[in-house]
């Protein structure tokens, strides 16, 4: 077996977030770090959202991330930490348009270790050093310089201290004398003394003052003064001329100003009313004004405050902390100067961008300040916002706890459950564009074609709509109501054809028997023949339509304004489609006519005038052409030098009445077809219009399904709207719309395509609480759902202690401020029945008495004709210090389409973690132990079972008489029953006890799995087990009764192994496409989606594995990991290939792209139509 391994949606969750000016002067940019990838971000002037202008894969674990300046520089560059051992600096090449790497230097092993530097990182505000530091012992300082405009690092200087525990480093401003590092350490000391903090329990955290000396390139421990255990940020603030200096030790519920002049404040914090306990910080922004500075902090609980700072040169005065809103919990605060918006990245639940308001309507301020007792508490409640309003939501799928795909609604979905506590969502993603619907307007009778007609060729803005109906065509007239009017000058007697706008603002009108030209100011031009009309095309310039006696007109404008027939020309075959090209920049006409014709080809005639109509290349088809699309589009190219540049290539679409797609090349001097493309769209034929997306040119395809060709960021996309089926469209364009018109049956439809470059697009059903786990009732077509969360009442209670908190005041939407925090180990649970058609709750179960939750399946038993839901719950759950609980329950409801109705529930004396469906019975993993139950009448009755297995069951598979177990700490076995003696036998485990975190069955003999440490794995258990079994039952009872390695007799092999870098959460296998062949999807703790595809051919696996070898050379990691070591973490790298390094071959120089190809024989056009074709049948 081997599989090809591509991520579909690039992980959603933000690890943290910087701002600076990385691609120019004066640019308010942010630069993401999504662990495996890096994006920079920046606010789209002309919609005001935050949009992603580049995203690069590091093929590493960033582990720490910062911006720094250069003194005298203009522009940010940026400095990482990773699992590579190595501290790179990236900067922003202009010509390139990527993160180019800078310099890089080795430090430490590879890995994420706890003495290798690499999880702090701190630069020096005026850009001459950074400190890198690991959790324990180890700090390294760097010098940054500039040698022949190029940025350096020096070798670099150590400044170690055993039994050393760092928990925050920041860079101190000390002007431009020698750089200060602080850090909050802590000393454990050794086990061998007696006064140590490990021996004693005595616990002393301190704040610590490097000194880098730049005179004699040493680095030093200037101070170390004890600070309050609980400190836990550090904030350094600004000097001279801005500010006083120093630095801000946060801590729970107060913080610490230490400045230069041994100057010591402390601030108590705001207090919310209802929190259990103090409260932390969790991320901090700085924002510089023109008369000062300030800090702007949140707390774990979601509270932001404003710390600003009074102050005389280096003399602090006061220092003041103000309420100022409250959001959801971020990991970093970004304010971005132009516009005044505040980024907040959320590790879990979408990420928010907000405005700050200049204007602030504060009903009550809430300041606490320098001068009061650190005792003194000001207590607030979470309000609406009031200084910040919300602007956009970027969507985060981190962290899905389940993802399912199934055809529950009309083409296969991933339904995937978001964990977010109270902003929890159960979303169903589907592959397409996203689209907003702007009008949908039902017409009496049914329309054949719609257009849409500017009054003048280089207008903006669309004028008319036009409708073309059997015997009649209706015209529209946009503006501020769309009317029917008659002065337009257009034929409305006829069936119209087709209709354009030509270049001298003149209309084009072909009908059934011929043409209307309308000029304006002059008397229309009339052209009538005997035949059909069928077809017609037309360009500014040129003008041609064809009839059904194989004829072919065309036309051409004069310099008088009328249209001149050049030619006529009699076709072999009947004429099925018809298309001229755009006319290049600098020429006076296209150079070709496409034609389809009923012998399954299409040709290129010449348009030029020595040579018109003359027989040019032609192209074989499967089935006959529907319709043709001939337009122009820029893709991005990379010269010899790796210089990016945009390119302009001419493509002639082709749709098949077949429901098949041909892109082809049109070499635009000779004519010659070349590098085809084919996609399957759909069931029906396939029509091609020229539209505008993504303000360039673009094309949409009408199939069963509508599909949109357009570029974004310099690659194509081929991507389908998620939308009704449309039977003909138009583009249209008015003030700030730029969409589409169409026909969907009789009605009429306008459309605009959004989120352009993402791979799916969603809906979202708010949930209670945090998701566990989903089932689904193909029968029904019904989702059932487990929510359950610690720490959080029931919501009749929480509805009614939040009235008496609040006590007739203005209550706040819970998403923005947060759940009313019950005490620990208190659960809320319940279980939710959705219809994903309407993607609406029917109705929901709630779990009394703080059960948890914890694992549901849906069967029928043996004998009974109703449909069960089982869910297994646990109540008084503690996790902490070690795992204890009252008791198990395994709850029994029936389902009859609409309604849950609970039968009853049985105690039993583990956690039912586990819950499947098995010929009619229930195979439950309650703690260690294996069940079988049966139906009773008021519980279910245990009828065998396999105890104390090695480790806790995770979850239960079975396929025919095969029960594959995985368990939490000791991988997977696979086991049988014995009917008769009623018990298990395992029959084959694993070598290596995994930490099992997904599993599902690919075959009989095969299981997938993901584990703890984000690798994804295949197992396969031998295939002579059963035939062994039945020839020597002796002597395989002697093995099973003596055992092998102190396990089952047989061992599975791992065939496959692979790191992906995120843990896995969910697995399933199953098709994405109705055309593709299976393939294994799975979700991940940071929100993303991707895909193993097995090859079904030798040739391919030898193209796309020598391909990859290729790449790990050429293409090599920004972070400084090599690619083999990273994707072999905790073991080799075995039969997978890493799809996502193969799809940066595209952005390659093209002489190294041309090189690589040639190893293989083939065009650098070739490799990149593999790569499409390959994701094609995964997507």
């Amino acid at each position: 077996m081997q599989l090809y391994s591509l991520t579909l949606q690039k992980s959603t969750g933000i690890q943290k977030a910087i701002y600076g000016s990385f691609t120019g002067p004066k640019v308010s940019e942010i630069i993401v770090s999504k662990v495996k990838h890096i994006e920079l971000m920046r606010i789209n002037e002309a919609t005001g959202k935050l949009q992603t202008v580049l995203s690069q894969e590091v093929f590493g674990i960033i582990r720490c991330i910062q911006a720094f300046r250069l003194p005298g520089d203009t522009q940010d560059n940026i400095v990482i930490g990773s699992d590579s051992g190595r501290v790179v600096v990236l900067g922003y090449d202009q010509e390139k348009s990527q993160f180019i790497k800078i310099h890089q230097e080795t430090y430490g092993k590879t890995g994420s270790r706890r003495i290798v530097p690499g999880q702090y990182l701190a630069c020096d505000p005026k850009g001459r050093a950074f400190m890198i530091s690991a959790v324990e012992k180890n700090k390294f300082v760097y010098i940054l310089n500039r040698e022949n405009n190029k940025i350096t690092i020096q070798s670099p200087l150590e400044a170690p201290k055993s039994h050393t525990i760092v928990f925050d480093v920041v860079g101190l401003d000390a002007g431009y004398d020698n750089a200060l590092f602080a850090a909050i350490e802590t000393d454990y000391g050794d086990w061998q003394d007696k006064d140590s903090a490990v021996s004693s329990g005595i616990q002393t955290k301190f704040l610590t003052i490097y000194e880098m000396d730049f005179g004699l390139n040493t680095v030093k421990r200037k101070s170390s003064e004890p600070i309050h255990l609980s400190a836990h940020y550090l904030l350094g603030v600004p000097n001279a001329p801005d500010g006083p200096g120093g630095v801000i030790i946060l801590g729970e519920d107060f913080l610490q100003y230490k400045g230069s002049k041994n100057q010591d404040l402390r601030v108590p914090y705001p207090k919310r009313l209802e929190s259990p306990r103090g409260a932390m910080i969790s991320a901090a922004g700085f924002h510089k004004l023109k008369s000062g500075f300030i800090y702007i902090i949140q707390t774990e609980y979601g509270d932001l405050f404003e710390l600003s700072i009074k102050h005389t040169k280096d003399e602090v005065h006061t220092i003041t902390l103000r309420y100022f809103d409250t959001i959801p919990v971020a990991n970093s605060i970004c304010i971005m100067r132009k516009g005044l918006f505040l980024f907040a990245p959320c590790d879990k639940g979408n990420h928010n961008l907000y405005k700050i308001l200049p204007d602030r309507k504060e009903e009550q301020v809430i300041i606490t300040h320098s001068g009061m007792n650190i005792d003194e508490q000001v207590y607030f409640l979470p309000r609406k916002l009031q200084n910040i309003s919300l602007e956009e939501e970027i969507n985060n799928f981190s962290c899905i706890s389940d993802l399912k795909v199934a055809d529950l609604a009309k083409d296969p979905q991933i339904y995937t459950l978001c964990v977010a506590g109270n902003r929890s969502t159960l979303r169903v993603l589907r592959h397409g564009l996203a689209v907003n619907q702007l009008v949908a307007k039902a017409l009496p009778v049914k329309p054949l074609g719609i257009w849409t007609l500017k009054k003048k060729w280089d207008d903006q803005y669309d004028k008319y709509i036009v409708l073309s109906f059997p015997i009649s065509t209706s015209v529209l007239q946009i503006g501020e109501k769309v009317e029917e009017v008659f002065d337009s000058g257009l034929e409305n007697s006829k069936q119209t054809i087709y209709v354009s706008v030509l270049e001298d603002d003149s209309y084009i009108q072909i009908i059934s028997n011929g043409f209307k030209h309308i000029k304006p100011n002059k008397p229309p031009q009339n052209f009538l023949i005997e035949g059909k009309v069928t077809k017609g095309t037309s360009n500014q310039r040129q003008v041609a339509f064809a009839t059904n006696n194989m004829e072919i007109y065309y036309f051409e404008l004069d310099p008088n304004g009328n249209l001149q027939e050049i030619t006529k020309d009699q076709m072999d075959f009947e004429i099925t489609a018809i298309e001229i090209g755009p006319i290049e920049v600098g020429r006076q006409r296209s150079r070709f006519l496409s034609v389809g014709m009923s012998d399954q080809t299409v040709r290129l005639l010449s348009l030029d005038p020595e040579s018109c109509f003359e027989r040019g290349a032609f192209q074989a088809l499967p089935s006959n052409a529907e319709s043709l699309c001939m337009i122009e589009m820029t893709y991005q190219d990379y010269g010899s030098d790796g210089v990016q540049s945009f390119s302009a290539q001419l493509f002639l679409f082709i749709g098949l009445n077949n429901g098949i797609l041909i892109r082809t090349s049109v070499d635009q001097l000779t004519g010659q077809l070349s590098d085809n493309r084919t996609r399957y769209l759909g069931n029906k034929s396939v029509k091609c219009f020229r539209i505008m997306a993504n303000k360039q040119q673009g094309m949409l395809a009408l199939s069963s399904r509508s599909w949109l060709c357009y570029n974004n960021s310099g690659r194509i996309f081929m991507q389908p709207l998620s939308y009704d089926t449309l039977d003909f469209a138009s583009q249209f364009n008015q003030l700030n719309v730029q969409g589409i018109v169409g026909l969907h049956g009789s009605s009429v439809r306008i459309i605009t395509p959004d989120k352009f470059g993402e791979v799916f697009n969603q809906q979202t059903l708010q949930l209670t609480y945090s998701p566990r786990k989903m089932t689904f009732h193909e029968q029904t077509k019904t989702l059932f759902i487990i929510e359950s969360d610690n720490r959080q009442y029931p919501q009749t209670i929480k509805d009614q202690k939040i009235q008496e908190l609040y006590n007739g005041q203005e209550i706040p939407n819970e998403s923005q401020v947060g759940s009313l925090m019950a005490p620990a180990y208190k659960w809320a649970s319940l279980v939710r029945v959705v219809d994903p058609a309407k993607l609406e709750s029917l109705g929901t179960y709630n779990f009394l008495d703080n059960h948890h939750a914890c694992s549901i399946c849906t069967l029928q038993f043996a004998g009974h004709n109703e449909f069960y839901v089982c869910v297994g719950t646990v109540k008084d759950l503690v996790q902490e210090p070690q795992r204890k609980f009252t008791q198990g329950f395994i709850y029994a409801f029936t389902f009859d389409g609409k309604q849950l109705t609970f039968q009853h529930s049985t105690p039993i004396d583990e956690v039912p973690y586990a819950l499947t469906a098995w010929n009619g019975r229930l195979l439950v993993g309650a703690g260690t132990n294996l069940r079988v139950y049966e139906l009773g009448v008021r519980r279910v009755l245990k009828k065998a079972e396999l105890k104390h297995l090695n480790s806790f069951i995770t979850s239960i598979h079975v396929k025919n008489d095969r029960i594959y177990v995985a368990e939490q700490a000791d991988s997977i076995h696979m086991l049988k029953y014995k009917i008769k003696e009623q018990t298990f036998m395992e029959l084959a485990d694993d070598i290596l006890p995994r930490y099992v975190t997904s599993c599902a069955i690919l075959d009989y003999h095969t299981i997938i799995a993901g584990d703890k440490f984000e690798n994804i794995f295949v197992s396969r258990v031998p295939l002579d087990i059963d035939e062994e079994q039945e020839e020597h039952p002796y002597e395989y009872k002697m093995k099973m009764d003596q055992g092998c390695m102190n396990g089952a007799p047989f061992k599975m092999d791992q065939i496959c192994n692979f790191y992906v870098g995120e843990t896995i959460t969910s697995l399933q296998k199953t098709s994405l496409v109705s055309t593709g062949s299976d393939v294994v999807v799975y979700g991940t703790t940071m929100g993303s989606i991707g895909a193993l595809y097995p090859f079904d051919n030798k040739e391919d696996i030898d193209f796309f594995l020598h391909l990859e070898m290729y790449m790990r050379v050429e293409h090599l990691p920004l972070c400084g990991r090599d690619h083999m070591m990273f994707r072999s973490f905790y073991g080799p790298c075995k039969s997978v290939i890493d799809g996502d390094l193969c799809e940066q071959y595209g952005n390659l120089p093209y002489t190294k792209q041309r090189q690589i190809a040639e190893e293989f024989d083939r065009t650098p056009a070739d490799v990149i139509k593999k790569l499409e074709d390959i994701r094609n049948k995964i997507l």
